[in-house]
């Protein structure tokens, strides 16, 4: 059995930290120490998520809304400001959302 969580930090926090790093070393010029520095994560993790392809694994409009938190958070970072995403930042992006292209179940079905 897997809760939100699980399932959010296994499948859709690497994609949300590729994007991230995509965005700050595409559009503010960081390298990918400075990335794995920014993100807390080991250099060598960066150069794996910039390496996978995640549109095989996850539905496009997720995708999509995967890329836009990715978008926002490198702005977060790259403008010095709180550098902390936690779920509920998730939750009330995918809640402005369709119901189709939400990330999880929960506000799916409570919408």
């Amino acid at each position: 059995m897997f809760i939100v969580c699980e399932t959010f930090v296994k499948k859709y926090l690497p994609a949300i930290r590729a994007n991230t790093a995509k965005h700050l070393m595409g559009n503010y010029s960081f390298n990918q120490l400075q990335v794995s520095k920014a993100l807390g994560i080991t250099q060598p993790a960066v150069s794996k998520v910039l390496g996978k392809d995640f549109s095989s694994e996850i539905n496009p409009k997720v995708l999509r809304q995967l890329e836009l938190i990715g978008e926002d958070y490198s702005k977060k970072i790259a403008e010095g400001k709180e550098t902390t995403y936690r779920l509920e930042q998730v939750c009330s992006h995918c809640k402005e959302r369709p119901k189709e292209e939400h990330i999880c179940s929960i506000n799916r079905n409570h919408n």
